[in-house]
């Protein structure tokens, strides 16, 4: 699966803004579907976000360091999003203020398997992207259009995690826990396995540890 961007003047649900190809579709998506011009850009290197870079010409891999890319009317500005990985990018349509965020901001949002950083730094992501200027955000594994504000609930999520109250299963062959928040009945969920809290105390998560000490 691999994430294409292209113009689709007058939209404004996020749909033209980031896919994810799987196989049968992606024989002539662009072609037949005369998505021109367009980019694939990976936002990490995840298999089920690289897969499909085979079947084009031209790939744009996950770096912080670019600026603004251009893409007919349309400008692009690449944002970090580490965390789910230390690589994972966004992309922001500065014209319509949404952010395709990959997976770095995903429905259950994963801190675990290999590339996965701390929760300490997901913490300092999601805080600097609440600075980025945007309204609405899609993500990976789903295809709806969420207001910017839900990622205030994965910083409360953070901001209240206590170990006693999350749920414990196996996920892919890891052993994690997922911490769940609501508010207002939006929920956010954030999936990490214990290593992703090593060097964290009551200090940057009061409750973290609450009963266990």
């Amino acid at each position: 699966m691999t994430g294409i961007l292209y113009p689709c003047p007058g939209k404004r649900d996020g749909s033209a803004f980031g896919y994810r190809i799987r196989k049968p579709q992606s024989a002539g998506i662009c072609g037949e579907k005369h998505f021109h011009p367009y980019l694939v850009i990976n936002s990490h290197g995840h298999p089920d976000h690289i897969g499909g870079n085979h079947w084009f010409e031209e790939i744009r891999a996950a770096k912080e360091e670019w600026d603004v890319l251009s893409l007919g009317n349309l400008h692009f500005e690449i944002i970090s999003l580490k965390g789910h990985t230390k690589d994972s990018i966004g992309v922001l349509v500065q014209e319509e203020g949404i952010l395709a965020a990959g997976d770095g901001l995903k429905e259950g949002l994963w801190l675990f398997n290999y590339g996965a950083l701390s929760m300490e730094e997901l913490y300092g992501t999601l805080k600097r992207t609440m600075e980025v200027p945007f309204d609405y955000y899609i993500c990976g594994h789903s295809s709806k259009l969420y207001k910017k504000e839900k990622i205030n609930l994965y910083l409360r999520n953070i901001e209240s995690l206590n170990l006693e109250h999350c749920t414990r299963e196996t996920a892919i062959g890891f052993d994690t826990y997922i911490s769940a928040y609501e508010n207002l009945q939006v929920k956010s969920q954030i999936v990490f396995t214990m290593d992703r809290l090593q060097g964290h105390g009551k200090i940057f998560f009061p409750c973290l540890f609450c009963g266990n000490s």
